[in-house]
């Protein structure tokens, strides 16, 4: 295996280890941006779990952790698998019609 190659692991590991990730979000290498942007947001899950008495600390923590676990795993691998975390925050981010009162709205320009 070439250094690189173990770099790149290695960096794709420490991206799902909380507050590292931040610093590899402007990273030049797809993959490492794609873990970096995972490994923020099950980040900020963990963190606002914390103010979810006992249901975020008994249902949430568990999930979050074992999702990161998953994660590096893959990432050790140099596979982009998406956590379910990740799939819910994009099915909202990336769903322009939105239903209101019955109407659809949608975000093309009508001529």
């Amino acid at each position: 295996m070439n250094n690189k190659k173990l770099a790149l692991k290695i960096k794709s590991v420490l991206c799902y280890s909380g507050l590292p990730a931040f610093i590899f979000l402007n990273s030049k290498e797809n993959i490492i941006r794609f873990h970096a942007k995972q490994g923020v947001l099950l980040f900020i899950t963990a963190v606002l779990a914390l103010f979810i008495p006992i249901i975020g600390w008994i249902l949430v923590w568990p999930f979050v952790f074992v999702n990161s676990f998953i994660a590096a795993v893959k990432a050790w691998d140099l596979k982009m698998w998406s956590t379910p975390i990740t799939n819910i925050v994009k099915t909202f981010k990336f769903n322009t019609e939105v239903k209101c009162f019955g109407f659809k709205k949608s975000s093309k320009k009508r001529s």
